[in-house]
C-alpha cells in the first residue's frame, strides 16, 4: 500500500493504513482492488487519513461512528440504537463497529496516560493521529473521563469482541445492541 502510494506521491498515514487492514483484514485482493478508489479520492489534496478509508471502502462517513460514541457518552440509548441500526442497514459489520469501539476508546485510556505524565495537548495529538479540528473536544471528553470508567467499557468491548469472534455475527449484533445498557450500568 505504502509503496503503491509513494510511486503515485500521495501520502498515507499510518492510521490509514492500519485501518485498512481493520477493515480488509487478510483480503489482499480486496485491497489491491480498493487502491485506486483510494488514489482517486486523494487527488486534491494528495493525502490519505483513517476518515478517508471509512468512507472510502466502507460507504460511511465516519461521522457515523463519532456520532455512535457520543451517544455512548451521552448515554442516550435511543440515539445509540437508530446510529446502530443505520450501520448495520448500510451493511457495516459488528466486527467493524467493534473495532473502531476497541481503537475509540484505546485512545481515550493513552490520552488519560499521557495527561499524566504530562504531554502537552500539540503531543497528544501527534502520538493518537487526531485531527486538529476535534483534538479539544477530544481532549475535553478524556479530561471528564474517569478512569475507573474508562478501563470498564475496555473491558465490556474486549469482552464483546471476543463473543463476536466465538459465537457469530447476530450474536455480535445482539451484544452491541446491549453494549448501551452495560455501559449505563456503569456508575
Amino acid at each position: 500500500i505504502k509503496q503503491y502510494m509513494k510511486e503515485r506521491k500521495i501520502t498515507i498515514t499510518v492510521g490509514a493504513i492500519e485501518r485498512i487492514q481493520e477493515i480488509m483484514a487478510d483480503d489482499f485482493v480486496s485491497i489491491i482492488h480498493q487502491l485506486p478508489k483510494l488514489e482517486a479520492a486523494a487527488a486534491s489534496t494528495m493525502n490519505i487519513d483513517s476518515e478517508d478509508v471509512d468512507e472510502l471502502i466502507t460507504g460511511i462517513n465516519s461521522h457515523s461512528i463519532w456520532d455512535l460514541t457520543e451517544a455512548i457518552e451521552r448515554e442516550d440509548a435511543g440515539g445509540y440504537l437508530e446510529i446502530l441500526k443505520y450501520l448495520f442497514i448500510n451493511g457495516i459489520k459488528p466486527s467493524f463497529i467493534i473495532g473502531t469501539l476497541i481503537s475509540y476508546y484505546h485512545k481515550i485510556y493513552t490520552a488519560k496516560f499521557l495527561m499524566k505524565h504530562r504531554f502537552s495537548i500539540p503531543d497528544i495529538g501527534t502520538v493518537l493521529q487526531q485531527p486538529q479540528f476535534i483534538l479539544n473536544k477530544f481532549i475535553a471528553l478524556v479530561k471528564n473521563f474517569p478512569d475507573f470508567k474508562i478501563q470498564e467499557v475496555l473491558k465490556l468491548i474486549y469482552r464483546l469482541d471476543y463473543e463476536s469472534k466465538t459465537s457469530g455475527e447476530e450474536s455480535a449484533r445482539i451484544s452491541l445492541q446491549n453494549f448501551i445498557f452495560q455501559v449505563k450500568l456503569l456508575k
